[in-house]
């Protein structure tokens, strides 16, 4: 069953439903109650429930699940072979982590939570909540949270070689989830776990039945890899003075 989600005028006031598997009716109620969910916006940002389980490989400071790590580190690597300096601005986020973010942009831009999370999921809605899930920026040219990042050297290497280390773009320009476009926010599907907990938005967004081949598509085999993403890191993971601001150099 897909996750999906409908809205439905009235007079005045729009109800939202929400139908997941795995999603928690304390999400679904929080997030209604909180005005959380813009209903003008349609399908919109999906739960996921943080799991701090297994998401101990940490690279340089955010931490990711061993797969996702592993694959990580090898498309870095890949990238400044060809000359291009990844920075990784976020991975593994907590509950209290996505509450900061998200409340802490409302207050200080001003704005309502609907107008917020247009722009940014919610508590409980975050695809860094998984583990699987990166931000990605330029170390030459930064442009963190800026659409033109596609524009950078980093942006256009990765729409041209992400998928060869089983990353996919969440939110490309008109995705059917109606979240703003996120040039510089990519997941991990490079394994049947990944593909699981991404299996309702992969299935809004018409990737379900793309089954990368880890063995042959993803730069190696993901699962196997992983044991050593800690150990290679450091062969290509620049030190930053900053945790928010990681050079994948």
């Amino acid at each position: 069953m897909a996750l999906c989600l409908w809205s439905l005028p009235r007079a005045g006031i729009l109800f939202v439903f929400i139908l997941a598997l795995g999603a928690t009716d304390s999400a679904r109620h929080s997030a209604l109650a909180q005005g959380l969910l813009d209903p003008d916006a349609g399908p919109a940002h999906l739960p996921y429930t943080p799991h701090s389980d297994h998401v101990h490989y940490s690279v340089n400071g955010h931490y990711l699940k061993p797969a996702a790590a592993a694959a990580l580190v090898r498309m870095a690597e890949a990238a400044r072979q060809d000359g291009v300096h990844l920075l990784l601005r976020s991975g593994y986020r907590t509950h209290d982590h996505q509450s900061r973010l998200f409340f802490g942009g409302a207050r200080a831009r001003g704005i309502s939570l609907a107008e917020r999370a247009r722009v940014s999921a919610p508590p409980g809605f975050s695809e860094h909540h998984t583990g699987y899930a990166i931000d990605l920026d330029d170390a030459n040219d930064p442009r963190y949270l800026r659409q033109s990042f596609d524009q950078t050297r980093a942006g256009k290497w990765l729409f041209k070689n992400a998928r060869r280390f089983c990353f996919e773009l969440s939110f490309p320009r008109g995705n059917p989830q109606r979240v703003i476009y996120e040039p510089w926010h990519w997941r991990f599907v490079g394994t049947e776990e990944a593909r699981r907990v991404f299996a309702p938005a992969r299935e809004i967004t018409g990737l379900a039945d793309h089954q990368p081949n880890a063995a042959r598509g993803c730069g190696g085999d993901a699962e196997t890899a992983a044991d050593g993403a800690e150990h290679t890191s450091g062969a290509v993971f620049a030190a930053s003075e900053s945790a928010s601001e990681i050079a994948i150099d």
